[in-house]
């Protein structure tokens, strides 16, 4: 609690609802997302539906994930971290401090229970908060890296998301990030689908999303882009 207490503004109230995992909103913060945390675990893990929907494979979350996690540094501050289903051997395997935040206690619970599963007592290293990502409340210049996987196509100003999340890290810190984008027909239906339904900020290409971060570096396998942006190097390019 004190150490977490220490990265958080001092406005923010601070507690914790279940044992293991705190919380910075009020008991009354939107909670849609827990009826879908063991629905969201057997989709999102599922290798057939990311080969026929998205033409990738949860392994390669994963290789994102511990290339981010694994980067040399302090503080590490997963936004939006959901139920681990394709990061908690990563979590698991690392010694540095992280911050795992989602809005959804549900979401949260799952992802503790996931951890435990690899390393049987929750780790000192790990520390699980329930924040909201478009309002986090920590101090700027904290970490030395964030990662925020699966999350930027839920924005539709992802420039502006970024930009937030880079204030969170130290001056020489980096930026991993990775996002659905229309680079199949089918890809492309199904986000259309999704932005219709509420659950997808925007519908764009690799390469329109690569226009709105012209700090980014960006690849893609199938319809997920992956990202990174140097924290000292975006600052330079924005002068």
């Amino acid at each position: 609690m004190n150490q977490l207490a220490s990265l958080i503004q001092q406005d923010r109230p601070l507690f914790s609802p279940v044992p293991g995992i705190y919380s910075t909103l009020p008991d009354a913060a939107d909670q849609r997302y827990d009826r879908y945390a063991k629905m969201y675990d057997r989709m999102i893990g599922s290798r057939l539906y990311n080969r026929l929907m998205w033409g990738t494979h949860p392994a390669a979350y994963t290789q994102f994930a511990a290339q981010a996690v694994g980067t040399a540094g302090q503080l590490h501050l997963d936004a939006g971290c959901g139920s681990l289903v394709s990061t908690a051997t990563v979590y698991a395997n690392t010694k540095r401090v992280c911050v795992l935040t989602d809005i959804s206690l549900g979401m949260l619970q799952q992802a503790q229970k996931r951890l435990l599963q690899h390393t049987h007592t929750q780790p000192d290293n790990i520390i699980f908060l329930q924040a909201d990502v478009r309002d986090l409340p920590f101090r700027p210049d904290t970490f030395s890296t964030v990662g925020s996987f699966g999350m930027f196509h839920i924005f539709a100003d992802v420039a502006a998301f970024a930009a937030e999340l880079q204030t969170y890290l130290t001056e020489t810190g980096t930026l991993y990030f990775s996002s659905l984008v229309a680079e199949s027909a089918r890809a492309q239906r199904m986000l259309m689908r999704l932005n219709k339904m509420g659950e997808v900020g925007g519908v764009w290409s690799a390469a329109q999303l690569a226009a709105q971060l012209p700090a980014a570096t960006i690849t893609t396998k199938g319809a997920m882009a992956y990202g990174r942006i140097d924290h000292a190097s975006a600052f330079k390019k924005a002068d």
